[in-house]
């Protein structure tokens, strides 16, 4: 039973197939190194997992009934089907250890409208036997309905827009390279790594204006990108030349492209076309019909276009933690932010107005940061911080005011979130 359990937990934890098990070549190991074990076949092991589930289920249902509060997530589509489902993870604190586990992927029947998100998660709540008043934070991103569902059901106050998402939805607004910015709706956009390049973009744009000088420094930097991709004798050269210079043929770099659904990969697209720059140039030199190459200068613009968009990515990456709670974090980030900027030198005039935009965009979605309570809170009683990053005062005083006269039965040690 050790073994099936651990072969259980390999099969689950790896996100493999269920007919894994009756593939010929794992068949044979496990013949090998454990001769007297009779593994399951597929239909067997599909039985032991459900009831490994239910087992499981029920386990974390009474970890549940002694948790103090909960938090949602939203809904993801399923490109391939175009079929929609409610994800709802918890999060909460047990033995001093934030845990998590996955409540449910809930399939969505009907049209999404908040009415129908909120009985999913009030079903979702009631099958899991959480109570609604120990639902403390419901963290999602900023779709209309997700975000109207969570007020139908818990009520306003318990909302919080999702840091990250709100965070993506700045740097895709301030580098606008897509008609329509991502910011984590219900329907993403499809990513779409061959979507054409309109050449008249390029090749007859007046450039009005630093915002349409930078799009179209990119669009021309994706252009080249594309040949390359599309090219297998230029990728040859670009690679026969990183050789040359001494890399072995593993640590050779090619040129990657961005996806549109996360803005940090416009980032690491331009990041790793300046890296190489030097070959792609050589490369296009010598090969018919090639697109021609940025000039100095764009490139220059494209180096600071990228250290323009580091400190969001520094934060983004800062927030992406599952060990430990980060909304203490949020209020000293975000001031953090209109710091660097605020003291960042620029030379060229489309970094700099890339600047003006951000600014612009943490002032306008993060206005109010401060007057949220929990986040005020957290911010306040974390030792690192304490009042040291609130810009108002009047927010400052409002949070220690709340805890003093808070008897922490809000803030219980094992409270539940979903994320």
């Amino acid at each position: 039973m050790q073994v099936t359990n651990a072969l259980i937990y390999y099969i689950t934890k790896d996100n493999l197939s269920l007919n894994a098990v009756d593939k010929p070549g794992f068949r044979r190991f496990i013949k090998t190194v454990c001769p007297l074990y009779n593994c399951p076949h597929e239909t067997q092991f599909t039985k032991l997992i459900h009831n490994k589930y239910e087992t499981l289920k029920e386990a974390v249902r009474n970890r549940l009934r002694s948790t103090g509060s909960i938090c949602l997530t939203d809904v993801w589509t399923q490109m391939m089907n175009v079929k929609s489902y409610l994800g709802i993870t918890g999060h909460f604190i047990h033995d001093f250890q934030l845990m998590s586990c996955l409540l449910g992927v809930i399939k969505c029947d009907q049209s999404k409208t908040g009415a129908y998100i909120a009985d999913l998660l009030l079903d979702c709540c009631n099958d899991w036997d959480i109570e609604l008043d120990n639902v403390s934070c419901v963290v999602t991103d900023n779709g209309a309905n997700i975000v109207n569902a969570v007020k139908l059901q818990f009520g306003e106050k318990r909302h919080l827009p999702c840091f990250a998402h709100t965070l993506n939805l700045i740097a895709s607004k301030s580098v606008p390279l897509y008609n329509e910015a991502y910011g984590a709706c219900l329907d993403p956009v499809i990513d779409s790594d061959d979507e054409d390049v309109d050449e008249s973009d390029i090749d007859d744009a007046k450039h009005n204006s630093p915002e349409e000088n930078m799009i179209i420094f990119i669009k021309k930097m994706k252009r080249i990108i594309k040949f390359f991709k599309k090219s297998e004798t230029a990728m040859r050269e670009l690679r026969k030349l990183q050789v040359i210079d001494g890399k072995k043929e593993c640590q050779c770099l090619m040129l990657i492209l961005d996806v549109k659904t996360r803005w940090n990969s416009i980032m690491a697209m331009i990041e790793r076309f300046l890296l190489i720059a030097g070959y792609v140039s050589r490369v296009l030199l010598i090969i018919p019909k090639s697109p021609p190459m940025l000039t100095s200068d764009e490139l220059s613009v494209l180096k600071e276009v990228c250290k323009t968009l580091k400190p969001l990515e520094k934060v983004t990456t800062e927030m992406s933690a599952e060990k430990y709670v980060t909304c203490s974090k949020i209020i000293p980030l975000v001031r953090l932010l209109k710091i660097s900027y605020g003291i960042m030198e620029l030379e060229s005039r489309e970094a700099f107005s890339l600047k003006q935009r951000i600014l612009h965009f943490i002032s306008k979605y993060f206005k109010d940061i401060e007057k949220v309570r929990i986040l005020a809170t957290a911010t306040l009683l974390d030792p690192r911080f304490k009042k040291i990053h609130f810009e108002s005062a009047l927010s400052a005083s409002s949070a220690v005011f709340f805890v003093g006269r808070c008897n922490f039965s809000y803030f219980r040690p094992h409270s539940f979130m979903f994320f």
